[in-house]
């Protein structure tokens, strides 16, 4: 009747069975912590430790639920306010100072904005020196046309629709 419901009778006393429950329980406490030793590796070697300053530019990975497939990944640009905890910035949009704009977001969704030179001010662009020839003034300085023009006197030959045998599955078909 005992075994119809379930139990279970041991020769083990009450006391082995929790030692056994008590040594059990350590070795999973073991492989937990080894297993998580080897995860954190493993999602450490996709990630990039960024410390931000207050005041330095980022972009943010804010996924909107009206994006489309195209839309950028990344807005912005925004500004690092300050430190929140380790992990967390609060973070505004560099062009609204709006309380409405400021967040606080997980440093795995910020980037660091990097800008390129302003061109209007040729004093940021930098030109290497070389002793190279420079290149011709016009692109067609150095061709050379040797083929006759066309004239309006000139016939365009037409070519022919090229004819051969219709195969047989498509002898039903009007080809045209």
């Amino acid at each position: 009747m005992d075994m119809a419901l379930g139990s279970v009778q041991s020769d083990l006393s009450r006391m082995d069975q929790l030692d056994l429950l008590a040594e059990s329980r350590g070795i999973a406490i073991e492989n937990l912590k080894d297993n998580h030793k080897i995860n954190k590796k493993r999602f450490d070697q996709h990630r990039s430790h960024h410390n931000f300053q207050p005041g330095q530019r980022v972009w943010y990975n804010w996924q909107s639920t009206n994006d489309t497939k195209l839309s950028p990944n990344f807005k912005g640009p925004f500004v690092i306010e300050h430190p929140v905890g380790k992990v967390c910035y609060k973070i505004t949009r560099a062009d609204a100072t709006n309380k409405k704009h400021s967040r606080i977001v997980h440093v795995q969704s910020l980037k660091p904005a990097q800008y390129r030179p302003n061109l209007d001010d040729p004093g940021e662009i930098q030109f290497e020196e070389n002793n190279q020839q420079s290149p011709p003034t016009s692109l067609t300085d150095n061709i050379q046309i040797n083929s006759p023009t066309p004239t309006i006197d000139t016939k365009v030959n037409s070519i022919t629709k090229r004819t051969r045998k219709t195969p047989s599955w498509l002898k039903d078909y009007i080809i045209g």
